[in-house]
């Protein structure tokens, strides 16, 4: 699976700790290839390597909820990802 090349640059900018970058970006792209799940997921992690392992689980049990928790629920949410990780 891929992930964008905005979502990386801001999973480096968010996992500041020494190999998280690294290991958040494998999790994440090994859970979906959906950018807008991938990005709620990063979102609802604030930089935290174990709660992106709960919003990876979250994601697992409905992924729904894990677009609820990282504010990407709504119909503007194409707006809000642009607004966190510059345009496409």
């Amino acid at each position: 699976m891929t992930i964008s090349s905005r979502l990386r640059k801001r999973i480096r900018h968010d996992f500041t700790e020494s190999g998280d970058a690294t290991e958040a970006i494998r999790l994440v792209q090994r859970q979906t290839d959906d950018e807008r799940l991938q990005a709620a997921i990063v979102f609802s992690a604030g930089g935290d390597i174990g709660r992106l392992h709960d919003a990876i689980e979250l994601a697992d049990i409905d992924w729904r909820d894990a677009l609820v928790v990282g504010g990407l629920d709504g119909d503007d949410w194409t707006a809000r990802l642009d607004k966190e990780l510059g345009p496409a």
